[in-house]
């Protein structure tokens, strides 16, 4: 039986796909909608249909990157463990990073694509959940007695100042990995951190 072929990406997810690159590459204050039509191939009143304006867009793109970066994150509730469950949570940051790359980015890296939403109530709302997640991987470890250490958003912060600086040499080039090696090579660092973290 012939396999159907995939389904096109809706005009929306390709104004989001086109706008992402545009806003990582331009910065948003050198990006306009009618840029973005152009790319995409639709008129500028298209993308009025879908976005609003420039911020909703930047909103939707915020809203779209965490909703996969929570995707990825969500194989923590596998673990059988609070410190296996840390593991699993930093697996999942990793392969979000390496594997969507852009995204983490835009997530993480780009404080000139979010600039003036970072601090705004819509933004701490799309962010929120998956920065629970950490902090409820961090409380377990420590109410498990893993952790001596009892400053949650300490221990919160530093985690993820880890995780994202590790992801982030290797998406610079600077540490001529492959996929496949960095993610062995960022898994085994992660682990001699947490195991670092539980002798404090």
């Amino acid at each position: 039986m012939p396999m159907s072929p995939p389904a096109k990406p809706s005009t929306r997810d390709r104004i989001l796909e086109t706008a992402l690159d545009r806003f990582l590459t331009h910065g948003p204050d050198h990006v306009s909608m009618r840029q973005i039509a152009g790319d995409v191939g639709v008129t500028p009143m298209a993308i009025y249909r879908h976005f609003e304006n420039k911020e909703q867009l930047q909103l939707a793109l915020l809203e779209a990157g965490y909703g996969i970066f929570a995707a990825y994150l969500e194989r923590y509730r596998e673990g059988h463990s609070a410190p296996e469950r840390l593991l699993l949570l930093a697996d999942g940051f990793f392969d979000f990073a390496l594997e969507k790359s852009p995204y983490f980015e835009l997530i993480f890296l780009s404080g000139r694509t979010m600039s003036g939403l970072r601090g705004r109530e819509s933004a701490k709302r799309i962010s929120g959940p998956t920065y629970r997640m950490l902090h409820g991987c961090v409380e377990d470890c420590i109410a498990s007695g893993h952790f001596h250490h009892n400053d949650v958003r300490f221990l919160s912060a530093n985690i993820l100042a880890f995780c994202i600086g590790n992801a982030a040499l290797f998406i610079s080039g600077s540490m001529n990995w492959s996929k496949k090696t960095a993610k062995v090579e960022i898994k085994r660092a992660f682990s001699d951190y947490v195991a670092l973290l539980a002798k404090q």
